[in-house]
């Protein structure tokens, strides 16, 4: 019966997300489509519809065919948060595909269309941890941290745990995944002010890379000596003659510290020398990308998850109940047969991501707009500088010894201290250089790149607007053909405005 109620779960699901997407796309193709029609809402009603009943005969079919022995209550929970999980999931994508792709959607919808997709975030996140409340107790503990494939097929697994074959971790996919959104972000910001998209594409990659080497570069720069866990000692290492100690990433040794100023520091050179960019300017740039770096690294901090890595003091499991089944049980201290012990860590990678994801907000709708009559181009960047330090400068101190750096534990300190000393710099900079350079010139301070008073709106291009484009597309402008003058009779004498020099008497 499991594998009978698997097969027509995925099949269900797979025809609603399938169709959905199609009329998705077909909807945003089609130029003259303008507005939801009432067949429109019925199609997408029966993917919705599809959806939700293949996500819960899904879930089912895991429940049985797993054999997990649950009571009503947790059996409620992961069926009814797969069915909702599903339906949100695509409505969330539906919303936001029309909302900022279809700039010709009318405007009482497209307005109906912006509330729905807010809706659809909370039901995905509630729909997310109903889930997990159902199956979070019958999951085996600690989660794999990978994905290995090979001769045996397709499965999770832990790092170094299968030989052969590729293994992928959850922890690069997860920096990849976080990359792509901060690049999405930026990449449709410059789209609303510019009109263009790909202004980001070369500094994303540079940059990126950069990123790769500088968070290397500055886990070795602060485990030189080793540190107070037993970590790598690069200069015995290298004494040794083992020069390979230095590149090999595949075995650990990243800091996001070291790797946001590499990345931020090449990609703003990138940005201000590249092609497509060049006429934009690097502060611009700087205050578009650098604050989405948060949400890249509150992505990037569920790889500490799913490692076991990054958390704080241990407690009492009981004292961690407010936190979902899933997380509290991924945190604990030690496990026996998949069964985690009565004692956890506290998350702190948790904690760093929720913080994180407040500083986004806070930078680019707080600063960003209740301080924009008084903000220069990159300031914004700076703020991200700040807050990042400020936030490492205060978990540092909480995190378990074994996560340190430095023989004496304290360079994660030190580069947040150098954060805090950049950012307070790189603003109080920008102002003195505008004023040196504009205000004593008598020449006008360019407005904020991001969220400034006029020209910075950051308004996708308006219903009558996309209309108006349109109908030029449609109906080109005719030109008027000239008219040909008479030729002038015999004897007859041209006009002097005509160029000609009067004639000779």
């Amino acid at each position: 019966m499991g594998i009978a109620l698997l097969v027509i779960g995925t099949l269900l699901s797979a025809l609603g997300l399938g169709y959905g997407f199609y009329l998705a796309f077909h909807f945003q193709k089609n130029k003259k489509a303008h507005e939801l029609t009432k067949k429109d809402l019925i199609h997408y009603g029966a993917c919705l519809a599809c959806l939700t009943l293949g996500g819960a005969l899904l879930q089912w079919g895991i429940d049985v065919h797993c054999q997990w022995e649950m009571g009503a209550m947790l059996a409620f929970d992961a069926i009814a948060g797969m069915a909702l999980f599903l339906p949100s999931v695509f409505v969330l994508f539906l919303t936001f595909f029309l909302y900022y792709w279809k700039p010709t959607l009318r405007p009482d919808q497209k307005k109906w269309v912006r509330r729905i997709m807010y809706f659809a975030i909370a039901s995905t996140i509630l729909a997310f941890l109903l889930l997990g409340e159902g199956a979070g107790p019958f999951l085996a503990y600690p989660l794999p941290n990978s994905i290995h494939i090979g001769g045996s097929g397709v499965f999770g697994t832990y790092s170094g745990g299968a030989s052969g074959g590729v293994t992928i971790t959850f922890y690069g996919i997860l920096i990849v995944s976080g990359a792509l959104l901060a690049y999405a972000i930026s990449d449709h910001k410059m789209y609303q002010k510019f009109g263009r998209h790909g202004v980001y594409d070369t500094t994303f990659i540079i940059a990126f890379l950069a990123g790769i080497i500088g968070a290397r570069v500055g886990y070795v720069i602060g485990n030189w000596n080793g540190d107070i866990a037993g970590g790598v000692n690069f200069s015995e290492e290298i004494a040794k003659g083992n020069w390979m100690s230095l590149f090999a990433i595949w075995e650990g040794g990243l800091t996001i510290l070291g790797g946001a100023i590499g990345g931020i520091a090449v990609g703003v050179l990138v940005f201000q020398f590249g092609k497509k960019s060049k006429d934009i300017g690097a502060r611009t740039g700087i205050d578009v990308a650098v604050p989405t770096i948060l949400l890249a690294q509150m992505i990037g901090r569920w790889g500490n998850f799913f490692n076991h890595e990054v958390y704080g003091a241990e407690v009492e499991m009981s004292s961690l109940s407010f936190l979902p089944t899933w997380l509290r049980n991924q945190m604990a201290t030690s496990f026996v047969s998949g069964v985690p012990a009565e004692t956890a860590y506290v998350p702190l990678f948790f904690i760093e991501g929720l913080a994180n994801l407040a500083g986004y907000f806070i930078i680019v709708y707080g600063v960003g707009k209740l301080l924009k009559k008084w903000l220069h181009r990159g300031d914004l960047g700076g703020a991200y500088l700040m807050w990042y330090g400020v936030v490492r400068l205060i978990l540092e101190p909480l995190r378990n010894p074994s996560f340190h750096m430095g023989s004496d534990g304290n360079w994660s300190i030190v580069w947040s201290i150098v954060y805090i000393a950049l950012g307070a710099l790189m603003i109080a900079g920008l102002h003195l250089f505008d004023y040196f350079y504009y205000t004593k010139r008598g020449k006008e301070i360019p407005v904020p790149a991001y969220c400034g008073i006029k020209e910075y709106g950051w308004v996708l291009p308006s219903y009558e607007r996309a209309m108006a484009a349109i109908e030029e597309k449609k109906e080109p402008a005719k030109e008027e053909t000239p008219k040909q003058e008479e030729a002038p009779e015999e004897g007859q004498d041209l006009p002097l405005e005509e160029g000609k020099d009067e004639p000779i008497e």
